[in-house]
């Protein structure tokens, strides 16, 4: 004789049925898959690299989407100028005609917070729908046995002292060339113009330059005494710098010789003299590239001796107590 079953025993199977249905493991099949081609250029070293931006990528979605055959194409460039980084992250769906972009640009130093925000940008595009949804972590399996108890913490005098953690990154030293073309006025009898190279090195936010300067009157100009006067200037300058950002204050110290000319008077050479100078200038640096930047400078000058022309015995100019120049060029860095 078979016994009905009971009202207990039949919600025990429909209970039992319906959790394994809840349980069923989800299918692999709608995964979203993608090719991936990163690249990075300039010193991107604090940036995370390709490894890195994937496992970012698989921890948003639950799953690595990047295959060598995926069905979508995830292009991510990063490229460094200097203390700054620009991120562009690109998502071509498969069966679309135009990518999904997006670009951020940031301090070199929070590369990691720029690298991130893209890898969450390219999880969406993949698959917006798992990468809304948490993670799921599988609970670790059941165990009997008991974890041995942890030995005691030695005594203070065998503790070892704390370390400090090691640096990021240390400064490097980097070396640039500089040339650029020049005006400037109170440094000869007239306004002069010309140009100069140099050569630098700089470290952080400091750095030092040398270079050489040449600098003359285009025509000639009419002195006190009514004579015509040609002045050209040739001059080494030294300028230690500050930089912030791309800003940059420095201070100058100049040391050449003027050689004059008076074309209407019997001997034209008026002779070499002497040139000393103490002054600063300021400018700003605007990168074209990781290797090459425009210059403009502002300068001024007080000599340290007060140069004079003179013409039979008699002075016909002498240098003002002040004088100012401006100075557009290029900055090509050595990597």
């Amino acid at each position: 004789m078979t016994t009905p079953p009971t009202r207990r025993t039949i919600f025990s199977l429909a209970a039992g049925l319906g959790f394994l249905l809840l349980c069923e493991p989800v299918s692999a099949d709608n995964l979203q898959t993608a090719t991936l081609t990163f690249a990075a250029s300039g010193a991107t070293g604090p940036c995370p690299d390709e490894e890195s931006f994937r496992n970012q990528v698989a921890a948003r979605l639950g799953y690595q989407p990047f295959e060598q055959d995926g069905e979508h194409h995830v292009s991510v460039t990063l490229r460094a100028v200097r203390d700054r980084v620009h991120g562009r992250a690109e998502v071509l769906r498969s069966g679309q005609a135009n990518p999904g972009v997006r670009e951020l640009d940031g301090e070199i130093t929070k590369c990691e917070a720029l690298v991130s925000a893209l890898a969450t940008t390219v999880a969406i595009a993949i698959d917006p729908v798992r990468s809304v949804q948490p993670a799921i972590v599988a609970p670790p399996p059941a165990t009997n046995d008991r974890p041995p108890p942890e030995p005691p913490p030695p005594p203070p005098e065998q503790r070892a002292p704390p370390q400090a953690p090691p640096s990021s990154h240390s400064p490097r030293i980097t070396i640039f060339g500089t040339a650029g073309a020049l005006a400037a006025v109170g440094l000869a009898p007239g306004p002069a113009v010309g140009g100069g190279v140099g050569v630098g090195l700089r470290r952080d936010v400091l750095s030092l330059e040398v270079s050489g300067q040449v600098e003359t009157t285009p025509g000639t100009t009419r002195a006190d005494s009514g004579d015509r006067v040609q002045a050209t200037v040739f001059s080494a300058v030294l300028s230690p710098c500050g930089h912030l950002g791309r800003w940059l204050a420095c201070g100058t110290g100049r040391l050449g010789v003027l050689q004059g000319r008076a074309p209407d008077v019997v001997h034209p050479s008026l002779g070499t003299s002497l040139i000393a100078a103490l002054g600063a200038r300021g400018g700003y640096i605007l990168p074209l590239s990781s290797a090459l930047a425009l210059r403009g400078l502002v300068s001024a000058e007080f000599p340290l001796v007060r140069t004079s022309l003179t013409i039979d015995g008699a002075s016909v100019w002498t240098a003002p107590p002040f004088a100012a120049a401006f100075e557009l060029g290029v900055v090509v860095t050595v990597p």
